[in-house]
């Protein structure tokens, strides 16, 4: 699939070593400029990587319109996205979060990072139209 152009991206600081495509959080030390890899199922989804940053670095953030994520594992065009505890990668939501880390329990529905507009083999980029839902819901 070919590159889109129809991004919005803002400019962050890395708070650690971050790379290229994948699902980043506002960081806890200054959540006002600073970003982390996504790595657990309790922090808010921000956008996606455009590149890789150190720390301290600089780094692009798509934060709506489409954006290219790594994939956890295999994806179908069409499928909603969340995504993978610990690499910030993306997998396909299902019914029961199958394709999810273990960490996440039955009662928690996982946050929703967008739409796969394309397919995708594990460690390959999808291209993802953003629709960022960072509520979770739990049910007592």
């Amino acid at each position: 699939m070919a590159e889109f152009s129809n991004e919005v991206v803002k400019s962050f600081r890395a708070s650690a070593s971050i790379p290229a495509f994948v699902v980043v959080t506002p960081a806890a030390t200054n959540a006002a400029v600073e970003v982390a890899l996504w790595a657990t199922a309790l922090a808010n989804i921000l956008g996606a990587s455009k590149h890789a940053a150190s720390t301290g670095g600089g780094l692009a953030i798509v934060i709506g319109g489409s954006a290219r994520v790594l994939a956890g594992a295999s994806i179908s065009a069409g499928a909603l996205l969340s995504v993978q505890t610990a690499t910030g990668f993306a997998v396909e939501m299902t019914a029961n979060n199958t394709g999810l880390a273990a960490s996440l329990t039955a009662t928690v529905i996982p946050k929703q990072l967008g739409l796969a507009l394309s397919n995708a083999t594990a460690s390959g980029t999808v291209q993802v139209l953003l629709g960022i839902n960072n509520v979770r819901l739990q049910f007592f």
